[in-house]
């Protein structure tokens, strides 16, 4: 099951919200949905290492999962906004 626990709605031109999601009873925070140029998107909760560079904490195994989250937490905004 996934739902959403938390939107954060921003008056960003770029970041339009921060969300976090509960997958079978697992909470992921920190997801940010973004406008892109092919239209909205969103992207994993990622940390700067050492040599300056992103890398994600936490994401889908298999590919059904993303896109179910992305399917959640789209339809999700959508509404809210």
């Amino acid at each position: 099951m996934i739902r959403v626990l938390r939107l954060n709605v921003l008056n960003n031109d770029k970041i339009k919200a921060f969300v976090d999601v509960e997958v079978n009873d697992v909470r992921v925070s920190g997801l940010k949905v973004i406008q892109g140029e092919k239209g909205l998107y969103f992207e994993y909760p990622t940390e700067t290492g050492k040599d300056g560079r992103y890398y994600t904490i936490v994401s889908p195994v298999t590919q059904e999962l993303e896109d179910e989250i992305t399917k959640v937490v789209l339809e999700y905004y959508n509404k809210k906004k």
